[in-house]
């Protein structure tokens, strides 16, 4: 009886399997163009013309007859057709390498194409850490270099390429350690595998990344279109669906957050927002709306995470550490308040891989020969030509401009540098009149670079003579779109809002910051997306949904710190609460300096200065001490700033107890002589968590860091395997220890926190 029951019920799954399946009917040619245009994000509208996507379906439809994969419907719309992964500049790369790529796999079954089309991926791409502004296919194979997000992003378009089902999977914000990271989950006949972007490994399913992973506690894909599959879905919006896959990676929680007001009554129909902390932040990383019952339901990784939410002038938070939490929404602007919590990811459990030893000794072989054909194909100084060839252009057409020329060059990033030309930087200085960078700089915000100034100059001209009066032309000119048609929030190039006299709210701000540069007003984009323009030698505040441009109302601050020791930027950050939800506070130091999400992102840095400016209002501040294990001591408080007046930001960080450091392990210290206690890092040639090592170790004169082909790095790689039983999967390997070889410290794999570690390690040892 109980098999009958148990065979109706397969037969019923698969019926209802067959029925979804069914509703992907195949479309014809123009039917695949107008579904691109019905999910397609209004930047890529105006951005792109129709014969753009007209030849992209065709290219697409020809590898699909060409390479015979079988495919299915819902795959073929949703993870090959799109262009898009995820919030990069679209670019022609798959007309260009369709056909390079499906030679390079003719023959091969999906899944050794798929290894194969990133060892393809290897050769023209390697990681290396950039700013927050994801390039297109086309320009990170042209630079040979990108973080995480543009890796995966590369691979996913040469997979999608080739006719390939694939996705771009990411964690948001790791909770064990800081930054995030991304990857690429690759359809092999009928099943996702998973596989590092650009870092090939022998077997679908491997990643250096498979430790790190286990400690997740969300983990997302943004699919294109109405997708219907069987992953938890996040966010439904007419654009894209946001999947949660992190069932498919690791035990998860499946929780329920309900929202309670300050009598106890539900609250449906407001947003939970998910966080988690991270370079001493608690970070947004997801939000679901409350149902009728006022709950969010959400599957995560057994870890602990912040919830928060808010109604009207009220809101609350609580510790997401088990199944069901309730938030009530019992504070309010102005309330002062300290709470401490403690935040412990989930441990450690590292996916398993079947690659042979054999698989792997070949694999690495393989690798070293693509870092060569990938060297050999990157010697060319593009940023040096672009240089001697932009003032080349300056002497011959306007050297009296030749001292604003070098400003304007000196402004912009090596990134940006390798990716745009002369036009973008003569269209910018032949504008404008001033050696100010904020008027010279065409860089705002993430948006792609393309020239517009004159255009814009020309066209304003005798139109508006005051900043006001271009706030009046863009309200009255520019159609501001809600968020339903760029729910993603990509950035649209000043030239397209221009032209097509469509925006959203953000990409108005840059708009409006572009043309002030055109006129010659220095403008800027500060930190929580405020608008600024220079008026009368003040900076002052532009609200495009105001009436006036106003100056801001600050207050100075000073940061007290009960330990005596004033944090770094990584080790705390500054919100300010605005109608219950919390922003990044924008506030700037003596000399410009100012904090913002980016700069938090990008590891200690200088310690900040005692005496800052802040806009008055409601604000808080978190701090975080993170132990080896992963686990965070945090700390919020709230404070008022109020203007005219000295206000204190209260900076106080948890310690842990003290304990006295133990000899974990023993080595061989006599190959490393003249020092009493030093730091060994066994590293591998190249790959993330290799450069993030170097990084945090550049400059240390007690490191000694040992690469593959010295002399010594088998013996020193074996010595410590040995001693600490280290995962030979899992190099590089970074000790600390004495001259008597006893070893206080020991760190492999990924670890973006490795220099408080070794902080905390290295002066204790005598």
């Amino acid at each position: 009886m109980r098999r009958s029951i148990t065979a109706l019920a397969l037969a019923v799954i698969m019926a209802v399997t067959m029925s979804a399946q069914n509703t992907y009917k195949p479309l014809t040619r123009d039917g695949y163009v107008d579904y691109l245009y019905k999910y397609m994000p209004l930047p890529d509208s105006l951005a792109n013309p129709r014969s753009f996507w007209e030849e992209a379906v065709d290219n697409t439809l020809e590898v699909r007859d060409r390479m015979k994969w079988g495919v299915p419907e819902k795959e073929f719309r949703h993870f090959v057709l799109p262009l898009r992964v995820n919030n990069e500049d679209l670019d022609r790369f798959r007309a260009l390498y369709a056909d390079e790529l499906c030679e390079r796999v003719k023959g091969m079954s999906l899944h050794d194409a798929a290894l194969e089309i990133n060892h393809w991926c290897h050769e023209w791409v390697t990681y290396v850490g950039t700013d927050a502004r994801t390039r297109g296919p086309l320009a990170t194979m042209r630079s040979g270099e990108g973080r995480c997000g543009e890796e995966s992003t590369f691979t996913v378009s040469a997979l999608r390429a080739a006719g390939i089902p694939a996705r771009q999977v990411y964690t948001p914000l790791w909770a064990h350690t800081d930054s995030n990271h991304a990857w690429v989950e690759a359809w092999v006949d009928g099943k996702w595998y998973f596989l590092g972007a650009c870092e090939p490994d022998p077997e679908l399913n491997m990643g250096w990344f498979s430790g790190p992973v286990s400690r997740a506690l969300l983990l997302h894909t943004k699919v294109s279109g109405d997708y219907k599959g069987d992953e938890d879905i996040i966010v439904k919006n007419p654009v894209y669906t946001e999947i949660n896959v992190i069932k498919n990676y690791v035990p998860t929680r499946s929780t329920t957050v309900s929202v309670v007001s300050e009598s106890g009554a539900p609250v449906p129909g407001v947003e939970v927002e998910y966080k988690i902390f991270n370079y001493g932040d608690f970070g947004d990383v997801c939000k679901i709306t409350t149902d009728k019952a006022g709950q969010a339901k959400l599957a995560t990784g057994k870890g602990d995470m912040l919830v928060w939410a808010a109604k009207g002038d009220r809101f609350g938070f609580a510790k997401l550490d088990r199944e069901d939490v309730t938030i009530r929404l019992d504070k309010k602007k102005g309330d002062v308040f300290s709470l401490d919590l403690d935040m412990v990811p989930p441990a450690e459990d590292p996916l398993p891989n079947n690659a042979t030893k054999e698989q792997i000794d070949a694999n690495s072989k393989r690798l070293t020969q693509e870092d060569v054909i990938r060297k050999g194909r990157h010697t060319v100084d593009h940023v040096g030509i672009l240089e001697q060839g932009f003032y080349s252009l300056v002497g011959e057409k306007c050297p009296e401009k030749e001292d604003a020329a070098k400003v304007l060059f000196k402004s912009m990033s090596a990134k940006d540098l390798g990716e745009y030309g002369v036009d973008v930087l003569f269209d910018a200085l032949d504008a404008s009149e001033s050696s100010d960078p904020m008027i010279l700089s065409p860089r705002i915000s993430t948006e792609a670079l393309i020239p517009c100034r004159k255009e814009i100059k020309d066209g304003l001209s005798g139109k508006v003579t005051t900043p006001e009066e271009l706030m009046s032309w863009i309200k009255k000119n520019i159609k501001i779109v809600g968020d339903e048609r760029n729910p993603q929030g990509l950035k649209i190039p000043p030239v397209y809002v221009w032209r097509s006299r469509l925006s959203d709210k953000e990409s108005a701000n840059i708009f409006f910051v572009a043309a002030c540069r055109a006129l010659g007003w220095p403008a800027r984009l500060d930190a929580g997306s405020r608008v600024s323009v220079m008026k009368d030698g003040v900076w002052t505040v532009a609200d495009l949904e105001g009436a006036v441009a106003v100056p801001p109302v600050n207050g100075d601050v000073k940061i007290v710190s009960a330990e005596g020791v004033t944090p770094r930027f990584g080790e705390f950050s500054v919100s300010t609460i605005e109608n219950g939800r919390t922003r990044r506070a924008g506030f700037r130091m003596p000399g410009g300096r100012g904090q913002g999400r980016g700069q938090g992102r990008q590891g200690a840095g200088p310690r900040q200065e005692p005496k800052l400016e802040m806009e008055a209002g409601y604000h808080m501040v978190t701090t975080g001490k993170r132990l080896s294990d992963g686990s965070v001591l945090a700390r919020i408080s709230t404070f008022n700033v109020e203007p005219g007046k000295m206000n204190e930001i209260p900076v106080s960080v948890r310690s842990e107890e003290e304990t006295p450091i133990a000899v974990i392990g023993h080595i061989d210290s006599g190959k490393i002589s003249g020092k009493d206690k030093f730091i060994l890092a066994v590293v591998k040639e190249n790959g993330e968590p290799t450069l993030h090592v170097l990084r945090q170790l550049e400059g240390d004169s007690n490191a000694i860091i040992v690469k593959p082909g010295d002399a010594s790095y088998e013996t020193f790689k074996t010595m410590i395997e040995e001693a600490l039983g280290a995962d030979p999967k899992s190099v590089p390997y970074v000790i600390v220890a004495d001259k008597a070889g006893n070893v206080y410290y020991f760190s492999q794999g990924y670890n973006t926190v490795l220099r408080d570690g070794i902080d905390r390690i290295f002066p204790k040892i005598h």
